[in-house]
């Protein structure tokens, strides 16, 4: 398998994240100009039209391995394997309003439209960049691409100090970026809905110092670092890297390889989703924060060629 780098690759009014749409896959066209979406058990098992995404005929890419990121925004991880999601959201819902999710296998079930404790796994759909990605060296079979950059997993437990300490003695080069957190304690009111976080430099690589919020479960990080379910006025230093997408060539569709974020709801309130994801809290965070922020690096570098 090669992975191409998106280093190059120019961003399009028209692109949008998404998590794969029932709509999408039976080719409806009521939200034709909505390319971003949410996740579906036809494009991840099939139908009788047999619109199952190609990327998904390997087992492998059904289960969705998750990031720190997800786990320290509360999203509930396999009990078999807790370095995988236990479901991941879709766009679609069921006859009760409920939200329509998948696990592990392929398998599916559905939650009340406030859960906010599965797992968001993007999709980007984009034309325009599916073509510059085909424009860049490759084999003809590569499956993998590096695109955009987020915060994903903590930096090993002897760097924690290193930052921090740097932090604290304001030796860090603010990069003038940040990324939105959800916040946790939105849920219990009175606080905002999401965290600003700068984006610090130290050698050549990005971080941000997020806030350990109070989780409903323990949980151990990439580096070891075990968290219990209260704890409080704690900071993780999460490492800022490129996000993997695999490609699926049929559709021009890129599926983030990892779940990348939880603790997002289709609607706080609980009222019944009828499947019409635009509007929603879980589409407005994907493409008025997640997206853009993804790219902000690179727009910064535009910018900078531009004044040169």
């Amino acid at each position: 398998m090669q992975r191409i780098r998106g280093g190059i690759y120019k961003m399009f009014s028209k692109e949008e994240l998404t998590i794969l749409s029932e709509e999408e896959v039976f080719g409806w066209t009521e939200e034709e100009q909505v390319i971003l979406n949410v996740l579906m058990k036809a494009e991840v098992q099939g139908n009788f039209r047999g619109n199952r995404l190609s990327v998904f005929d390997k087992a492998e890419n059904i289960r969705t391995p998750i990031t720190d990121l997800v786990k320290l925004t509360g999203g509930n991880f396999s009990y078999e394997d807790k370095n995988l999601a236990e479901f991941v959201y879709t766009k679609s819902c069921d006859k009760k309003g409920n939200v329509r999710t998948f696990g592990n296998n392929g398998g599916r079930w559905s939650a009340i439209s406030s859960d906010a404790q599965g797992t968001i796994r993007p999709v980007l759909r984009s034309n325009e960049v599916y073509l510059d990605l085909l424009n860049l060296p490759h084999s003809e079979d590569f499956e993998e691409v590096e695109y955009g950059e987020y915060p994903q997993y903590a930096a090993s437990i002897e760097m924690q100090d290193v930052l921090e300490n740097a932090y604290k003695n304001n030796e860090l080069r603010d990069t003038n970026g940040a990324f939105s957190i959800n916040n946790l304690s939105y849920f219990n009111k009175g606080f905002p809905r999401y965290t600003s976080y700068p984006v610090y430099e130290y050698e050549g690589t990005k971080y941000i110092r997020m806030k350990v919020m109070p989780n409903n479960q323990d949980i151990v990080l990439s580096n070891g670092q075990e968290l219990g379910f209260s704890v409080h006025d704690q900071y993780v230093w999460l490492e800022v890297s490129p996000v993997k997408w695999l490609i699926d060539k049929e559709t021009k569709t890129l599926v983030s390889k990892n779940g990348l974020i939880s603790g997002l709801d289709m609607d706080y309130a609980g009222r019944p989703y009828n499947g019409s994801f635009m509007g929603t809290n879980m589409y407005e965070f994907l493409n008025d924060r997640m997206l853009k922020e993804m790219t902000q690096f690179r727009n910064m570098e535009k910018e900078k060629t531009r004044v040169r």
